[in-house]
């Protein structure tokens, strides 16, 4: 496999010398030679404590102690004849024996045309230089390997009746020709499963000690009825066989398109995941993918005896010889892994379960010695369990507390908001009052008005700084610290008495709470503009801004006094630098909204001239002209009245009065905002007092863990004394571990290697 995987990443000439990538010396098939000779160790161990164990336990108990090391020894016998076996099916022709060669990179089964495997062949690993066969049931005559084509081969015994295909040759090669004969590996070969259909006999005979099959099909045909036959009926002997499937001959896809080649390998894929999930119900279907590979045996096997120089001829390989092959070699690191992990299940679990029933009958002839260390483990053992079920009751204390306090905390979010929210509710009610409160001098200026707007949003600020403040702490102080003083004594209640002064030192030195609150005014009003100069109230001018006002969501005096006032040099700022700039409609806002308000006025006079002349004539033919006069001179009148009373104290009211409402809607924007801070302020109070009882409770909890942990440690030197009463029960002790040791590395591992 390693060669094959050099010849298909090297260059030519290094193809040719034969020089495969290394894999680790810890290879899967090594830990089962690895897991025998450790449990061989194991069982030499356990025969080596007869002279010791006989000097402890009574003499009526000597035959019992006769009787495990004759078991023992039967057992170590069983373990050196122990292998790794795999048996190879399929119907006649299919490429069985083709495949073993090419796993094996020889040619040492009897292959070629029709039926060629006339009985089961099985090939173990023998001594240097030991090629040569042995019939079963007869003679223990070694043949010469040379003659296996004239018994093993269907075509050279016509004329040997004597083998049935039941029969059994046992095949045996030097290790050093393949890594899989070095390494406990017997590897069967069988007739074709359409030879014969008694495969109760096949499977009783040579199958239950296997550990893994490789069914062998043609890549040409589907499964036929007789291989599934077969291995349902091994299915049924053996619980969930571990199955390979090898779709041989692939090289003949070659000739097919590559679309049409695909389609033929999702076929196969389905029907060989169908048999593996569904039928034989051996695997998910996840895993049946896993599970077999499309590869070309002859063309594997004559590319590895090229590489190894035993091919004159150049091997003739077809299109896609690289994924065939690289398909062979993963099905080469998948079987080894496979018959690795289930060999050593199968060959070694019973062994270790016996040895282990061994150890633990020798650990109960010596107990009676033990009795006071025995009592004194037991006395710990009660101290360890009460330290343990307080440290245990403390735990759940402090999760129910966690519970409540998070619960409480939801309820004091709930409080706040609705206090914060009534409090700022109340404040806005009470903005007018506080804005005329404020007492400064006006001046008709740009400068100076510019000063009065900046001292009123500082005045305004401060003012509702303070009462915000006052009010929400002084309401919800009493509240906060009524549950910060229940989670104290709660967490009281939990610790012992020298954790309970550091909590009350926490309570001490605590600074108490108060509100922390930022209205900042003068960023709310910083795109206020005042409107200061005088405007009959039913202007145009002040129509529309009343009208964007409204369709824009935003106080009239956020909406600049000089909209339309295109080319006009003056212009009102805000309260900040800058601030009137941003917030200025450029050239291309106005243009926009004149020509929509002239397109909209054109529309009405067209589409109303007619009302309009008819509701004029109306009016004129019915009503008196005095009453038209009488209208006239009252709208001239009241534009007299606004006219007149325009004074610099008219103005400070106006300009009051657009601050107010200009912040007032402001406010209520961002009153989510400051409620959702003075909740967070809440919360970080609350978590910081858990903070400190945790903390506390946290040194408790692990003076109690130290406490449990030290009388653990007293319960580990009292096993240790009980493990040094002898030196017998040192060693069975350590036999103990080392049987834990074995299942843990071979047994219940999942890993494929050490």
């Amino acid at each position: 496999m390693a060669a094959t995987i050099s010849h298909l990443t090297a260059s030519a000439g290094a193809e040719r010398k034969g020089k495969g990538l290394k894999k680790p010396d810890n290879e899967p098939l090594q830990r089962f030679g690895e897991a025998k000779k450790m449990m061989s160790d194991i069982y030499n161990d356990i025969g080596k404590l007869d002279v010791d164990n006989k000097k402890f336990v009574p003499p009526r108990q000597l035959s019992e102690v006769q009787r495990y090391l004759d078991s023992i020894k039967t057992i170590k016998e069983m373990v050196g004849r122990d292998k790794m076996k795999v048996v190879f099916f399929g119907r006649t022709s299919n490429g069985k024996s083709s495949v073993i060669n090419a796993m094996l990179s020889s040619k040492i089964l009897p292959q070629g045309m029709g039926h060629t495997t006339c009985c089961f062949l099985q090939i173990e690993g023998g001594q240097e230089n030991e090629k040569y066969f042995v019939i079963e049931n007869a003679e223990e005559q070694k043949i010469p390997i040379g003659d296996l084509h004239k018994v093993g081969h269907a075509l050279g015994n016509t004329g040997n009746t004597s083998l049935g295909t039941d029969s059994l040759i046992r095949i045996i090669y030097p290790k050093s020709a393949s890594k899989l004969l070095q390494n406990d590996l017997a590897i069967v070969d069988s007739p074709g499963v359409d030879l014969s259909p008694e495969f109760d006999g096949w499977i009783d005979k040579h199958c239950l000690d296997a550990d893994v099959f490789v069914l062998v099909c043609n890549s040409e045909a589907t499964l036929t009825q007789a291989e599934k036959n077969f291995f349902m009926r091994v299915s049924e002997k053996l619980s969930k066989p571990n199955i390979f499937i090898l779709c041989n001959r692939w090289d003949a896809s070659a000739s097919e398109s590559g679309e049409i080649r695909d389609q033929i390998r999702g076929q196969h894929e389905r029907r060989f995941v169908h048999f593996l999930s569904s039928e034989l119900q051996v695997c998910t279907p996840q895993k049946a993918k896993d599970r077999f590979f499309f590869i070309s045996a002859l063309e594997m096997l004559d590319q590895r005896l090229f590489d190894r120089g035993e091919l004159n001829r150049n091997p003739h390989l077809l299109e896609g010889h690289k994924q065939r092959a690289r398909e062979f070699s993963q099905f080469e690191d998948q079987f080894e892994k496979c018959i690795s992990q289930s060999a050593i299940h199968t060959k070694f679990d019973a062994h270790s379960r016996r040895a282990r029933e061994i150890v633990f009958a020798m650990l109960d002839n010596l107990e009676a010695t033990m009795g006071a260390a025995v009592r004194e483990k037991q006395r710990l053992a009660l101290d360890f369990q009460l330290k343990s079920k307080e440290h245990e009751e403390s735990a759940k204390k402090f999760k129910s507390f966690e519970r409540t306090f998070t619960d409480e905390q939801s309820k004091m979010r709930s409080e706040v908001h609705m206090k914060v929210s009534s409090d700022f509710e109340e404040e806005v009610a009470r903005l007018e009052a506080i804005v005329d409160h404020f007492k400064h001098p006006f001046v008709d200026d740009p400068v100076s008005i510019q000063e009065y707007k900046r001292e009123l949003a500082i005045y305004v600020n401060d003012v509702l700084t303070e009462e915000l403040q006052n009010q929400c702490t002084g309401a919800l102080i009493t509240r906060i610290w009524t549950l910060e003083n229940s989670m104290l004594t709660c967490i009281r209640k939990i610790v012992d008495e020298s954790h309970a002064l550091e909590l009350e030192k926490i309570w001490l030195y605590k600074n108490p709470f108060k509100f922390v609150i930022a209205v900042d005014c003068p960023k709310m009003v910083a795109d206020f503009h005042e409107d200061l100069e005088f405007r009959f109230s039913l202007g145009i001018e002040s129509i529309v801004r009343k009208i964007l006002s409204i369709t824009r969501g935003q106080p009239i005096t956020a909406i600049d006094r000089n909209f339309l006032q295109l080319g006009s040099p003056r212009s009102s700022s805000g309260i900040g630098a800058g601030t009137s700039s941003q917030h200025q409609p450029n050239k291309q806002e106005v243009d926009m909204f004149l020509a929509n308000l002239l397109v909209q006025s054109a529309t009405y006079l067209v589409n109303g001239s007619v009302v309009v002349t008819i509701a004029g004539l109306v009016v004129y033919k019915n009503v008196d002209w005095r009453w038209i006069l009488s209208g006239v001179g009252a709208v001239a009148g009241f534009y007299c009245f606004e006219r007149l009373r325009w004074d610099n104290g008219a103005k400070e009211e106006r300009l009051k009065s657009q601050f107010r409402q200009h912040l007032e809607q402001r406010l209520r924007q961002v009153e989510s905002i400051h409620t959702g801070q003075c909740e967070q302020q809440v919360i970080q109070e609350l978590n910081g007092v858990c903070g400190g009882l945790r903390k506390v409770f946290g040194g408790f909890y692990d003076e109690m863990k130290d406490l449990i942990e030290q009388t653990k440690n007293k319960m580990d030197n009292v096993e240790k004394m009980l493990g040094s009463i002898n030196t017998i029960k040192n060693k069975i002790t350590f036999m103990t571990s080392t049987l834990d040791s074995f299942n843990k590395r071979f047994l219940t591992s999942t890993t494929d290697s050490p």
